[in-house]
């Protein structure tokens, strides 16, 4: 049964990607990737292999849901760029199927933005914004984890709106006794079926695998994650072949050929977390494939590294964390989460 469940997630995945859905450049909601916490931010897309009873991992990973986290309220935001995400999520449990579950909302304003007609006359501003709403949940059967998120996506842009839906698919396998967790993720399998003024397209189709490791008396947990796994080089596609840069259409800022080397570390993430007791965690990933998108050749610095930290308590907790887009911008994440059992009783 559990073969026949792998085998089914894998051939959906790759039948998506053979109708086109590995076109992440084309693809519409890219929203939906952004990290929906600090933990996650921090962690990056490793995060679908680290498991605990918090809910700040549901959008990198409906499997990790645990029925412990029943009753917990979060809220978290980010300065994404110039512009404001934010993410709401509460937990709560189905008894009857043994299903724990999380509903929640995320979404994205760009700002105030000058709209300018083809002549260059100034016709005001406009808000553009995404919002996404989502169901999460997951299923234990003995070693394994099953999890399936729904989302809803809209976006508005003032002169052209989309509508679409999409879902994840994961199965998470557990040794308990050895502290390994391996997750299979297929990630945004979907479609934006309504598109006024704009093209129709898939939603930003991802295969993910990542193993996880925390050592015997140590608080460290380390974090091996592989993203892109339908092709063979997961940096940045250009018109004249795969190759990597901040800006794509800029001959300055791209390799058009990248090394065999550099075309298979653009898969990986390495993370890593530790902790201290219950009460408190920090972490750290570095994604390759971002460093390789968003460096200049003369200015690197730390892009595609995030770092951070979580604070929890019996009633609540609070999370902080910073991830590097660019060598000259910087994503600040916080979160907060109630968890209102606590809070309720007297």
């Amino acid at each position: 049964m559990l073969i026949k469940a792998l085998h089914c997630l894998l051939i959906v995945g790759f039948c998506l990607t053979m109708s086109g859905q590995s076109v992440l450049e084309s693809s519409t909601f890219k929203f939906l990737n952004i990290p929906g916490s600090a933990r996650h931010n921090y962690l990056g897309k490793s995060a679908i292999a680290a498991p605990d009873e918090h809910i700040d991992l549901v959008l990198a990973n409906p499997a990790l849901l645990e029925f412990n986290s029943k009753g917990k309220l979060m809220a978290s935001s980010s300065l994404y760029f110039q512009s404001l995400y934010g993410h709401v999520a509460y937990s709560m449990n189905n008894y009857k199927f043994d299903i724990p579950y999380v509903v929640g909302i995320n979404f994205i304003n760009y700002g105030k933005q000058r709209r300018i007609d083809i002549d260059g006359n100034e016709l005001g501003t406009i808000s553009p914004n995404e919002f996404s709403a989502y169901i999460a949940a997951s299923k234990t059967y003995e070693h394994y984890k099953f999890g399936a998120t729904v989302k809803l996506a809209y976006a508005n842009y003032f002169v052209a709106s989309m509508m679409g839906a999409s879902a994840d698919l994961s199965m998470l396998y557990r040794d308990d006794k050895r502290d390994i967790y391996a997750t299979l993720l297929l990630k945004n399998i979907g479609y934006q079926f309504i598109g006024d003024r704009t093209q129709t397209n898939m939603t930003p189709f991802d295969i993910q695998f990542a193993i996880s490791k925390k050592f015997k008396h140590n608080p460290l947990r380390f974090i091996l994650m592989t993203q892109e796994l339908y092709h063979w080089n997961a940096a940045t596609t250009t018109e004249e072949g795969r190759g990597y840069g901040l800006w794509p259409q800029n001959n300055l800022y791209r390799v058009e050929n990248p090394s065999i080397l550099a075309a298979i570390m653009s898969h990986f993430v390495f993370g890593a977390e530790v902790n201290f007791g219950q009460g408190f965690k920090i972490g750290a990933n570095y994604d390759i494939k971002k460093g390789m998108e968003n460096s200049f050749d003369n200015m690197r610095g730390l892009t595609g590294l995030g770092l951070g930290f979580g604070i929890y308590s019996r009633k609540f907790d609070i999370g902080y964390s910073f991830s590097k887009f660019s060598p000259i911008s910087i994503n600040h994440t916080f979160t907060f989460t109630m968890k209102m059992g606590e809070w309720l009783r007297r």
